[in-house]
């Protein structure tokens, strides 16, 4: 029980840190797509300052780029007008690339503001002590509202800035700036933590009610009884198929009618005919394994969709081999004597409607009853 409890731990841990795998996916396309309008907002945000500071070096400051500090500060200014240009174009070209590729373009962006950041400010500080760590600041608390990643990697992220900035700045922080500092970065943690766990279990929730809805969905579609397609959505599923090209292959739809079905219902009860339609749907799922769909569309009524038959005589083969199937069919020891009737309706053509089709199908399924039970009758439109 201990080596269970730690390794539980473990994972938890593992799942705090990092992205579960089960919404992995999920979770790094929403990230990239959050992301990437914060970013190009905050771009559009450099580019307007960053025009203003140069435009101040250069027509505002009486020594304009003449003195080694204006160089500095313009080269500085410059550098990120520039980066931020070349964010714009790429994210622009990296918008059909990969969902990775595009977020190692933005986790590059923010290393490299932070990367600016932390060198305006030290260069500040050499300049005119004491100064304001602010600007630090307001990098690292923007980027804990304003960008999505992994709790583990911000963490590392910013805490190794924070570590740099301190460790370079040390003598010219004052106490009062440092723990404001330390402050915000603890409450810039906190922030992150909040809302990935927030877009966590929101990720999960959203997955776990498209599972639910799939499963309805497909509960709908199904017949309680026999767990084939219901009656809607075979032909739903067939008529779609049917607007699919298929020349040169012939298709095959089979209706198939359990003789003298009342009278099982009749004489042994509602559940023995509820256990026949049970196993001769089953049957027809072994036998005809291959089938595109199989659908009850009516109490003892199934329709089935077979593609690419080459052999007609193979076909019939098959049916013969569901009645022998349904003739082992008993109930409470007894043989029920269980046989259907078969029409089949083999097309290659393109433009068949599902109603011309079932149609057509439904007079062999006619002509076979008139033969009697457990007959089959084919037919070969051109």
């Amino acid at each position: 029980m201990h080596v269970k409890g730690v390794e539980c731990m473990k994972e938890r841990m593992k799942d705090f840190f990092w992205i579960p795998d089960n919404i992995d996916s999920l979770f790094w396309q929403q990230a990239v797509h959050k992301n990437r309008l914060s970013i190009r907002v905050v771009c559009v945000l450099i580019l307007i300052f960053q025009l203003y500071n140069m435009s101040r070096v250069l027509f505002f400051s009486r020594s304009a780029l003449s003195t080694l500090n204006n160089r500095i500060y313009f080269g500085l200014y410059l550098f990120l007008f520039c980066a931020s240009i070349l964010y714009l174009i790429l994210d622009h070209l990296f918008a059909a690339h990969s969902i990775k590729k595009q977020w190692y373009l933005q986790l590059s962006a923010v290393v490299i503001c932070l990367i600016w950041n932390i060198c305006i400010n030290t260069y500040d500080f050499t300049q005119t002590p004491p100064v304001s760590t602010y600007p630090f600041m307001s990098v690292v608390f923007g980027s804990a509202m304003l960008i999505t990643m992994p709790n583990l990697m911000f963490l590392l992220l910013f805490v190794s800035g924070y570590i740099i900035f301190v460790g370079l700045n040390f003598q010219a922080i004052d106490s009062g700036n440092l723990l404001n500092l330390t402050i915000m970065m603890i409450i810039a943690i906190i922030i992150v933590f909040i809302n990935i766990n927030h877009m966590m279990v929101e990720i999960s929730q959203r997955k776990e009610i498209v599972h639910i809805n799939a499963q309805l969905q497909q509960l709908l579609q199904k017949d309680a009884l026999t767990e084939l397609l219901n009656k809607k959505a075979a032909e739903e599923y067939i008529a779609a198929f049917l607007k699919q090209s298929f020349y040169n292959r012939y298709l095959a739809m089979m209706m198939v009618d359990l003789d003298d079905f009342k009278h099982i219902n009749d004489e042994y009860g509602h559940p023995c005919g509820d256990h026949v339609l049970a196993e001769a749907s089953r049957s027809m799922r072994i036998i005809f394994d291959t089938a595109i769909c199989i659908g009850r569309i009516g109490g003892d009524e199934f329709v089935l969709l077979l593609d690419d038959i080459k052999d007609l005589k193979m076909l019939e083969k098959l049916c013969s081999e569901l009645n022998r199937e349904l003739k082992k069919i008993s109930w409470n020891g007894k043989s029920l004597n269980i046989s259907c009737s078969i029409g089949i309706v083999s097309v290659s053509e393109n433009e068949i409607t599902y109603d011309h089709l079932y149609e057509e199908v439904d007079q062999m399924l006619y002509e076979a009853k008139r033969f009697g039970k457990g007959c089959c009758s084919i037919k070969k439109l051109s």
